[in-house]
């Protein structure tokens, strides 16, 4: 990997000192953008009401991000200089940290260019008061409605699950969707404390149909030593034939204001992509329990020098495991292992925090949905739980084979040892896993991940960013982070060398340019 000062003397020549400016592109008429909130008629609102919205919508202050013309010559200008097509591909995946968004130059998140002129403040972006949040919901495109989704009604459950089913994250092929199941959707969005009006719907008026989803649940954080209340957002669905009528934007709106009169005003998520701007990016890393099954689906290949027989042999696992006191957990465990995983947990400059009670309800095993078990230390005088490993399971299902129809995936969740060598804590949780029908293991670099990888035969994967609504800081590497959300956004196991993000040399690249056009101005 090149360094830093190599890489900038590499590239800064042909980026920074062009001897002709590139020509100036053809100009076209400026695209009227469409604003997310839809005025609402003044006689369903009060003058306050009114007042609010326009106070609201007024213009942010300029950014120094890059415009769409800056970018498309910066565009061609390394379309010029760089041979390599992966590095090219992997500069337009970066390019929207660098510039305007219609929506989020409206939202308090770290900004990218912004960060470079003026530098990272830690804390709070925007302070508010309840006073200045909304009273009425935004307003949605004529013919629509907002629906608070109980997922405690088995029939609104139903209709969530099949919402998310039919149009949640398919991969780019359309071989796979992922598949959550009812029963996790429960599980995972009415925990202890849940506020049932977070998790929000957006339904046709005329037959009351299900077609945008969005969900908030609470959790509280420690960054950096502080304790923040933030809401968890997880699940923003809309129905594929409606994306263009811009619902996302005024879901993320209305969940952010509903949040906000419950008096939270942070919140954490993950995209599999880059938009303003990821506190740190992730990676996942897979493992193969089924070999077989997902060669035959094509998630799984078979190297050029290998055989069936020998990748099988490779990925195969004990039916037993050796530790001892390894057993599956019971609700009562949740007492030894709250304080067990506090103190885990401050390893990590960014981690969950957990009551006894929460324990026994997110990591109680339930069929299908959450796995957990414990490793119990027994002497004459005590029966203590020294280490304990949890991970979760979501089903996909396979859109184009004949007979194969769905494979499921563990992903590590929660963990914590104290005895047990992690590797081998892992293990048992793969065996586990791999004995109650599982045919993936997955989990992200973060925590203490990468001391396992290699000696439990984990490839890399594909990225996933994390993120922070209304709270800046400087980016973390995935080591320091200790929060793990169960929200899925991301299928293919794509191999790609990872830098941190003011380590690559496309970031680098379009500092200098950012550079340049501030010596300019």
């Amino acid at each position: 990997m090149e360094g830093k000062e190599e890489v900038k003397k590499a590239l800064q020549e042909p980026v920074v000192e062009q001897p002709k400016k590139p020509e100036e592109p053809k100009t076209e008429p400026e695209k009227k953008v469409e604003p997310v909130v839809a005025e609402q008629k003044p006689e369903e609102k009060g003058k306050e009401e009114v007042k609010k919205n326009l106070e609201e919508n007024k213009e942010k202050p300029e950014s120094k991000a890059m415009d769409e013309n800056e970018m498309k010559n910066l565009l061609e200008i390394l379309n010029k200089q760089m041979t390599d097509p992966r590095q090219k591909e992997q500069f337009k995946e970066l390019a929207p940290l660098y510039m305007k968004h219609a929506f989020w130059d409206t939202q308090p998140v770290a900004h990218m260019a912004d960060q470079f002129h003026k530098g990272i403040t830690q804390g709070e972006i925007e302070k508010k008061e309840v006073k200045d949040v909304k009273t009425a919901p935004y307003a949605l495109p004529e013919g629509f409605e907002w629906s608070t989704i109980d997922l405690t009604n088995e029939k609104e459950l139903t209709e969530a699950y099949e919402l998310l089913r039919d149009h949640y994250v398919e991969d780019g092929a359309k071989r796979y969707r992922f598949v959550y199941s009812p029963e996790f959707l429960k599980w995972a969005l009415t925990p202890p404390g849940f506020e049932k009006d977070w998790i929000v719907g957006v339904r046709v008026i005329k037959n009351k149909k299900l077609v945008g989803f969005i969900s908030g649940t609470p959790v509280k954080v420690n960054l950096g030593g502080k304790e923040i209340k933030m809401a968890e957002i997880d699940f923003l669905c809309v129905m594929s034939r409606l994306r263009t009528k811009r619902m996302a934007p005024v879901l993320i709106k209305e969940v952010t204001r509903r949040i906000n009169l419950k008096l939270v005003w942070q919140a954490i998520y993950t995209v599999g992509k880059y938009i303003p701007t990821p506190i740190s990016e992730t990676i996942y890393y897979y493992r193969y329990l089924n070999f077989k099954k997902l060669n035959d689906i094509g998630y799984a290949s078979i190297p050029s020098k290998s055989t069936l027989k020998r990748q099988e042999k490779i990925y195969k696992l004990p039916e037993t495991v050796t530790i001892p006191g390894f057993r599956k957990m019971v609700k009562k465990d949740a007492k030894q292992i709250q304080p067990l995983l506090k103190e885990y947990m401050k390893k990590f400059a960014l981690s969950a925090e957990f009551t006894a009670n929460e324990i026994k309800y997110m990591f109680t095993p339930r069929p299908d949905v959450i796995d957990c078990y414990v490793v119990e230390s027994v002497t004459e005088k005590e029966k203590k739980i020294t280490d304990f490993i949890s991970f979760y399971i979501v089903k996909c299902k396979v859109l184009n084979h004949e007979t194969i129809k769905e494979y499921k995936s563990a992903y590590v969740y929660y963990y914590a040892t104290t005895k047990t060598p992690l590797a081998d804590l892992v293990k048992a949780a793969m065996i586990s896993a791999n004995n109650s029908g599982n045919d993936l293991f997955l989990c992200l670099n973060v925590m203490e991940n990468k001391k396992f990888f290699e000696e439990l035969n984990f490839t890399k994967g594909a990225k996933l960013m994390y993120y922070l609504y209304n709270y800046s800081t400087e980016s973390l590497s995935p080591e320091n982070i200790g929060v793990v959300l169960v929200q899925l956004l991301t299928f293919n196991p794509v191999s790609y060398t990872h830098l941190r993000a003011h380590e690559t040399s496309l970031h680098l690249v379009c500092r200098l340019l950012l550079e340049k056009k501030k010596k300019n101005n």
